[in-house]
């Protein structure tokens, strides 16, 4: 197994170190660590160092020739009684699956596990009681590369927990490229400034990697002011927001955007809010520009 780098952006109070983390993590060069009392649901924040989990076993060591099957979902921590059957149903045949609220219990993490070959990537935003990992997570049958977290410097008000971000790059068969991956959960309560200042931790990522990108998730896009800056900052990146079959108003707290991607599909699945969970699905068909 190759060494995965991680790098963090941590909380209100931060303490700087600059140290090597020898765990799964790998290197984490300069990192910081939130050290914010959380409240609520929440029982703690993870140091850096325990952000990243790794689980299931990868199958391949590329993704797929041709176009690829993307999904991405809040699942609502799977609290919806027919999560299972909803999940399973999603992500049957999908090459790629971005994920938030993810958390390793019981209700989601079988369900990912259940999927033949692939692997997960995850970085906690915080513990929740008994210890329990959530935030976002991606997985595929490939193993990605120099899988990364950002947390946000912002935190949600009352509970004091951060949202994160997690990107890997994903090798491609006939470019010799990779895709960056990137799930988000958007920070929500703390003002719009705040998604400004969250999807900026990731700008240098997105301007160094030569190659494609899809970044996607739950953004909490809850207003046309939120649009705009998610717009606006992607934008400066080359970045631009994919066009969906069948929105239900210009704004949604769900996106996606891409860059030097073919986008043959890109539609929300709604039959899933209410059973699987409070968020639609998001079903893109994507392939290398020029393919």
């Amino acid at each position: 197994m190759g060494m995965t780098k991680a790098v963090a952006i941590g909380g209100r109070r931060l303490v700087l170190f600059s140290i090597l983390v020898s765990a799964y993590a790998g290197l984490a060069v300069g990192a910081e660590t939130i050290q914010a009392p959380c409240r609520g649901s929440c029982e703690s924040i993870p140091p850096d160092s325990q952000v990243l989990h790794r689980f299931g076993k990868y199958a391949e060591e590329s993704l797929p020739e041709g176009n690829l099957r993307v999904i991405t979902w809040n699942l609502f921590k799977g609290r919806k009684p027919g999560f299972k059957k909803e999940f399973a149903r999603l992500t049957r045949d999908a090459d790629l699956i971005l994920l938030s609220e993810v958390t390793l219990d019981r209700e989601v993490q079988p369900s990912l596990l259940a999927l033949n070959g692939f692997g997960w990537e995850m970085a906690a935003s915080f513990l929740l009681k008994g210890g329990i990992a959530t935030g976002v997570a991606m997985g595929a049958r490939a193993r990605p590369e120099d899988v990364r977290f950002t947390r946000t410097t912002d935190l949600e008000p009352v509970v004091n927990t951060p949202k994160a971000i997690v990107l890997g790059r994903y090798p491609l068969p006939r470019s010799g490229k990779a895709l960056l991956a990137l799930s988000i959960h958007g920070i929500n309560w703390a003002g719009d400034g705040a998604l400004r200042r969250q999807l900026r931790t990731v700008l240098g990522d997105l301007r160094r990697h030569d190659g494609p990108v899809i970044f996607s998730g739950d953004f909490n896009i809850k207003n046309p002011e939120r649009l705009k800056i998610a717009v606006e900052e992607l934008r400066a990146a080359g970045l631009e927001r994919v066009r969906w079959e069948n929105p239900e108003k210009p704004y949604q707290l769900d996106d996606a955007f891409v860059r030097g991607l073919e986008v043959h599909r890109a539609r929300y699945r709604y039959e899933v809010v209410g059973s699987g969970s409070d968020h639609p699905a998001m079903e893109l068909e994507i392939s290398e520009s020029g393919e």
